[in-house]
């Protein structure tokens, strides 16, 4: 059976193992994989395409604002007079604050456990902090040189792959909550002592259409990650405890079924929940995870099929039906 005609009969019944029960259990797998991609892709996808008018306001707001963002030789900086306020976008449905400190003065007068927003960045001419709250008020963050941030906008004009170092950068940054000061420790802001200035090479603006694709690049790739991770966490962990669970209760009946065969199609009744959980993202519920709907889903649609798997391989007994004859005067 093929992978559609698989996904579409198990979504409108919950009668189909019995026909499943000659799949090889690489097939199974393998649709399942297929499966773990296809959501993921298609949810990322529709989620940015959702962003896309809101990411292009907030950009063209800011370099209205701001005379836009750029660099300066190997540093960032903008057109225009940032000035010491901050500003705050609405960005991928949350609030999102953005800060540009060239003094230590600037630096000293932030009071980041009073900020109301939950995520942010922090720039600096040489560094982009990005940074975000954690429920108990103290902050994760990452610390990207200027030099990778202007990588990543203008790969072409710079020489290297820096893809290795921001990798690095990622996995050592923030792997416990930071307080508040070590958060403005990161930020490396010198003010030149009188005599010292040098000229500022020629600006060079950033076209905002460029930065929009790669962020909705950026924003494609994070929402496709998270979400296949959870689906595989699901079909590996998930597959391999809710099987053995099977093979145990249909190991009490008297025509059973070898571990793989249960392994398989345990593997086929997580199709529809993993529909279910990322139809409920695209459909904006946040009041449950992805893990919860595919939790409930599963457990529901598994108990009827398993059901009816038992009662397929092992038909009540005729003698034992006629001891109780239906009555029909009921």
């Amino acid at each position: 059976m093929g992978f559609f005609k698989t996904v579409h009969t198990l979504c409108t019944r919950t009668s189909a193992f019995p026909d499943l029960l000659g799949t090889p259990v690489w097939r199974a797998i393998l649709h399942s994989l297929l499966l773990a991609l296809l959501c993921p892709f298609l949810v990322a996808t529709v989620k940015t395409c959702r962003e896309k008018k809101d990411c292009a306001d907030t950009l063209q707001r800011l370099e209205q604002e701001s005379g836009g963002f750029g660099f300066c030789g190997k540093t960032i900086c903008f057109g225009g007079s940032f000035g010491e306020r901050h500003y705050t976008f609405e960005l991928f449905g949350s609030d999102v604050r953005l800060d540009y400190v060239t003094e230590k003065q600037q630096l000293e007068k932030m009071k980041p456990d009073h900020w109301r927003e939950q995520s942010g960045v922090l720039l600096t001419k040489d560094q982009a902090i990005f940074w975000t709250k954690t429920p108990d008020h103290s902050f994760l963050f990452w610390n990207i040189p200027a030099e990778i941030v202007q990588a990543y906008l203008e790969p072409e004009s710079t020489e290297g792959n820096h893809t290795e170092k921001l990798y690095d950068i990622a996995r050592e940054a923030s792997s416990a909550p930071r307080s508040a000061g070590e958060l403005l420790a990161a930020a490396k802001v010198d003010t030149p002592q009188t005599g010292q200035e040098k000229a500022a090479p020629e600006f060079k603006r950033q076209d905002t259409a460029g930065i929009l694709y790669r962020l909705l690049t950026l924003f494609w790739s994070l929402a496709f990650l998270q979400l296949l991770s959870e689906c595989l966490l699901m079909l590996i962990f998930g597959g391999l405890c809710f099987a053995l669970m099977e093979f145990l209760y249909l190991r009490m009946m008297p025509n059973k079924l070898p571990f793989g065969k249960v392994y398989m199609l345990t593997l086929y009744a997580m199709f529809p929940a993993m529909i279910i959980a990322s139809l409920s993202i695209l459909l904006g519920q946040t009041f449950l995870s992805f893990q919860t709907v595919f939790l409930i889903a599963f457990f529901i649609y598994q108990l009827f099929s398993f059901k009816k798997l038992g009662l397929f391989l092992n038909p009540p007994d005729k003698r034992q039906q006629n001891d109780f004859p239906e009555d029909d005067d009921f």
